[in-house]
């Protein structure tokens, strides 16, 4: 009988995941259960920062640009590795400040970086988390711009056993726990934003993946699947 996960991600045919699940027998069900929706904003406020937490962030706030010379005076912040490497592809340009991805660290690495003068502008969904800046609002004159939403799908299949469910946000991971209450294998997550959302609502313990890459999420996936067989 052949291994059956989800994986709350789109990817491309050519992942590296797939080609691990056809090499292993396994039933590989890879789709985000979010949906997005840009929401205008009419100008961008005065700032010193421009902090994007995630990907989507990134392309919805830049595809409302007529141009990037709007944003010429702002440094710009993400969050993590794989957001900025959307910004840099789409801008031509690394961002001046990117964190390891882990709530935990990025806070207070960011503030390290900035100056107590500082204004930052951050661009979020309409139901974010706002990780860093409640942890630094008190001290950092903080500002939001609201370019995207993102709600549940339902059009997504969970119905049946699977052995294991990759967890890549905590909204994901809310949408799914939500849509299969019944699903009682092991969760692999996307750094320990999700592990801690998931262990706080649902009082249920992750296999944490630290690298909050797809490859490193599939590396600990590998490893559950080699302990798994033992």
């Amino acid at each position: 009988m052949s291994v059956r996960v989800f994986l709350s991600r789109n990817i491309a045919d050519d992942s590296a995941f797939r080609i691990v699940a056809a090499s292993e027998n396994i039933d590989l069900i890879a789709e985000s259960l979010l949906i997005f929706s840009s929401i205008s904003f009419k100008e961008i406020p005065e700032g010193d920062w421009l902090f994007f937490y995630s990907k989507s962030g990134v392309r919805f706030f830049l595809n409302q640009l007529e141009s990037q010379e709007d944003i010429s005076s702002y440094q710009i912040a993400c969050y993590g590795p794989s957001t900025a490497k959307v910004w840099a592809l789409m801008t031509g340009y690394l961002p001046h400040f990117t964190g390891d991805g882990k709530p935990a660290h990025v806070p207070e690495d960011f503030q390290k970086k900035i100056k107590d003068s500082d204004k930052v502008i951050f661009v979020r969904a309409a139901n974010s988390r706002m990780t860093v800046q409640r942890a630094i609002e008190d001290e950092v004159d903080c500002i939001d711009i609201i370019a995207y939403r993102n709600d549940q799908r339902q059009d997504v299949d969970l119905k049946g056993h699977f052995d294991c469910a990759m967890l890549t946000s905590p909204l994901n991971a809310d949408a799914f726990l939500q849509q299969a209450p019944e699903y009682d294998g092991d969760i692999i997550t996307l750094g320990t934003t999700t592990s801690d959302f998931i262990l706080q609502k649902y009082e249920r313990d992750c296999i944490i993946s630290h690298d909050v890459t797809e490859a490193g999420m599939l590396q600990t996936f590998q490893y559950w699947l080699k302990t798994r067989s033992k």
